[in-house]
């Protein structure tokens, strides 16, 4: 009986080594993807900022071209569709800008939930 004893104890251990193994690579695949995460949170952090940085620059120019076009027309060199066509041109710019900035809320948030996730996984 002891050599079915050992049988069944070498199974159990060889069980246990497999159910180890499998840990580690479960834990593994899902750091990898915690990191992916986090690596695409920062991406969207970055493009967002860009935008913002996009949007800031085309503001400035339409306040700059609304200020002309008014300038012209009060000079009598510029026409009303000139004045309109550049406050909807700032308009637009004051949307891409809020836009940007809504965006990028989002995607700092989404980053603080990930930081969360991260340290929770590392908490004892």
């Amino acid at each position: 009986t002891a050599p079915l004893a050992w049988a069944g104890a070498r199974a159990s251990v060889q069980q246990g080594r497999f159910s180890v193994e499998r840990a580690e690579l479960d834990a593994d695949a899902t750091w990898q993807d915690v990191v992916a995460q986090v690596e695409a949170a920062l991406d969207d952090v970055r493009r967002d900022r860009a935008r913002i940085d996009l949007a800031d620059a085309t503001l400035a120019a339409a306040q700059a071209g609304l200020a002309a076009d008014q300038d012209l027309y009060k000079e009598g060199r510029g026409s009303m569709r000139d004045v309109v066509r550049s406050l909807e041109a700032l308009e637009e710019a004051q949307v891409a800008g809020l836009s940007a900035k809504i965006d990028l809320q989002s995607s700092l948030l989404n980053l603080a939930r990930l930081q969360g996730t991260v340290l929770d996984g590392l908490a004892p």
